[in-house]
């Protein structure tokens, strides 16, 4: 039973990721797991719910490969309790690693459920998404809002947040006008290490200009 589960949200993650919400049927996930369409509704209810069910596992992964310890990212409990050269620093060191696995490709599928979402044209889906905030959601929302010396859970937040992750993003859907922009044929570790330098000095410029007394790490 758990195998059943485990197949229906890897390949509805990578359906719903290639192909979006509405072009992917519950037959189409089913067909491809090699499971009956029964067990959609006995472990996840419906078609949203599997799909929340397969954001929710997504993010998941995406968890264990962020905060995964052979990589040295700890963080504290208390993120408040943080100076914020501690919150700058620790939020340098995320955005390295979020830039690592962007350009392994091991974020693309989560990318791009984000990506469909935004382009439904009902508009519910990002809400239904955010149904599902993700430990790396909430932790990197609060280590800026450390940062900056913003208020968590505010307007403000979440502009600065879309600004700052949105270079994340941005590597990999427009990766291929990056390449052609450059002239190289592969996103080779030299343009990777470009990429992550320009991605921090623009947060840092823009976390600078929230407090003047940042020094520069």
């Amino acid at each position: 039973m758990k195998d059943t589960r485990e197949k229906l949200l890897k390949t509805a993650a990578q359906l719903f990721a290639r192909d979006g919400y509405a072009a992917t049927s519950v037959r189409d996930i089913v067909r491809r797991a090699g499971v009956n369409i029964a067990a959609v509704h006995y472990h996840f209810g419906d078609k949203r719910g599997l799909y929340l069910a397969a954001f929710r596992y997504l993010s998941g992964e995406c968890d264990k490969l962020l905060f995964s310890p052979r990589h040295g990212i700890r963080i504290p409990q208390d993120v408040d309790s943080l100076s914020r050269e501690e919150a700058l620093e620790l939020l340098h060191k995320l955005l390295c690693r979020m830039l690592d696995l962007d350009s392994e490709r091991k974020n693309a599928l989560i990318s791009r459920f984000f990506m469909f979402a935004e382009l439904d044209p009902s508009g519910k889906l990002p809400q239904i998404l955010m149904q599902s905030v993700s430990s790396i959601d909430n932790t990197l929302c609060r280590l800026l809002a450390r940062a900056a010396g913003v208020k968590h859970r505010s307007a403000e937040l979440a502009m600065l947040a879309n600004v700052v992750f949105g270079q994340i993003i941005l590597t990999d859907f427009k990766r291929s006008i990056l390449l052609r922009a450059t002239g190289c044929k592969e996103y080779n570790p030299r343009l990777h290490a470009q990429v992550k330098k320009l991605v921090w000095h623009n947060t840092y410029a823009i976390l600078k200009s929230y407090d003047k007394g940042i020094k520069k790490s």
